[in-house]
């Protein structure tokens, strides 16, 4: 395949996930001849990228529109690339790409975790145009041939890099002082958390683990898998009903309690990455004991997921790519919100939340398999953003997949 890096010239690079990541790709696309300019809005973001081609953004947000279009003018820019697609500053400049024709090109987290990266054009999840071109027909004479790369838990890195960029980002507050944080919170506030984080991981950690191995081996399908998101999760504002996880919380337990039959169980598992700044314990208490289900509800943070998720009789989710996981081990799953699997209709349970208890719709094997193949070939990128040993193949599948989308997509103003 070509690289097709004739197709676009320059490339403007926003706010990328913490750490090395954008810089790194930075490198590799302006050696394959492709000019890269880096805007900052945080010191945060200059201290994993600064240097040639890369400024700082020091003014007001309400400015910030009128800057970019005039930095995209004079720039000449084809494309630009970003973390994320709620975060307001790029709300902002994907509009305005819409509008001067430019393509948007946004990295999330992996669809398919933990050794897949998210690339899609315009947005993910409930933005994805993928699912809007669909067409079973387009599997026929397709294959995936590629094989795969495993990657470590990156949490280490995540959690160092996560530290500097805070601490650089409160530091630099006098060089950039109008700019909004789309997590409102302070450097002091993040430390504090992650020392709750790490008590409750030493004084849980065995007895979460125990009860999920009984669920398994006591009730192997009759017990239902609640996956709880982090609780400011951009998905949950932007692609669900949900006010917050605790009205999502209160509503699941208070169902299971009113309609689920009495030999089964529910466990719902908290986020590991929010463990530090949420507890659900007293309120799934509260609503399980409300509804006579005290002894049936479990609340637990860490657990070996594939044989959690292999035994479970369903999965009930907002949107969390923890239903993916489940699709992929043959378990039922009911979304509450929108995510970019339910965009395929009868790959999730079509039935209420209530009926979902009893009604056992089983996977479409097939269609999960066509499924999982269009992710592959349409947005996922086997890698990592933070994790240290890359093949040397990792840049370049994603500067394929940006001249791919530059040729392919183009830009949609129904998106």
């Amino acid at each position: 395949m070509s690289d097709g890096t004739s197709l676009f010239r320059n490339i403007l690079l926003l706010q990328g996930p913490v750490g090395p990541f954008f810089k790194n790709l930075a490198d590799y696309i302006q050696g394959a001849g492709v000019n890269v300019h880096k805007i900052n809005f945080n010191a945060g973001d200059w201290l994993f990228f600064h240097g040639r081609n890369s400024l700082s953004y020091r003014g007001t947000f309400e400015n910030w529109p009128e800057y970019l279009r005039r930095f995209l003018h004079a720039q000449k820019i084809d494309a630009i690339v970003m973390f994320g697609d709620t975060r307001a500053y790029h709300r902002a400049a994907i509009s305005i790409a819409k509008e001067e024709k430019l393509l948007p090109i946004i990295f999330e987290e992996g669809y398919v975790r933990p050794n897949f990266i998210t690339m899609e054009p315009y947005g993910v999840n409930g933005y994805s145009i993928a699912f809007r071109r669909y067409s079973k027909h387009f599997f026929q004479n397709t294959s995936l041939h590629s094989k795969e790369q495993f990657f470590k838990n990156a949490y280490r890195e995540l959690s160092i890099y996560s530290t500097l960029y805070y601490i650089a980002k409160s530091v630099g507050l006098i060089v950039f002082p109008y700019y909004k944080h789309h997590k409102k919170r302070s450097t002091l506030s993040e430390a504090f958390h992650w020392i709750v984080a790490g008590v409750r991981k030493i004084l849980s950690h065995n007895r979460d683990i125990r009860i999920a191995e009984n669920l398994v081996r006591s009730y192997p399908r009759r017990y239902f898998f609640v996956p709880l998101q982090v609780h400011n999760d951009s998905q949950i504002c932007y692609h669900s009903r949900y006010v917050d996880v605790e009205e999502f919380v209160e509503q699941v337990v208070e169902s299971f309690g009113r309609h689920a039959a009495s030999d089964t169980r529910l466990v719902l598992k908290h986020h590991p990455l929010d463990r530090g700044y949420r507890n659900y314990e007293a309120l799934i208490r509260r609503v399980a004991a409300r509804h006579g289900a005290t002894d049936r509800v479990f609340y637990i943070c860490d657990a070996h997921l594939p044989a959690l998720l292999r035994n479970a009789a369903g999965t009930v989710t907002i949107n969390s790519t923890m239903g993916i996981s489940s699709l992929y081990h043959g378990t039922p799953v009911k979304a509450l919100g929108e995510a970019v699997y339910t965009g395929f209709q009868g790959l999730v349970a079509s039935c209420s939340l209530e009926e979902f208890w009893r009604i056992r719709e089983p996977v479409n094997q097939d269609l999960f398999g066509n499924f999982r193949k269009y992710l592959m070939m349409t947005s996922q990128i086997n890698g990592s953003f933070y994790a240290r040993t890359l093949d040397g193949g990792f840049y370049e599948r994603i500067l394929g997949r940006m001249a791919e989308l530059y040729e392919n997509v183009g830009v949609r103003h129904d998106c």
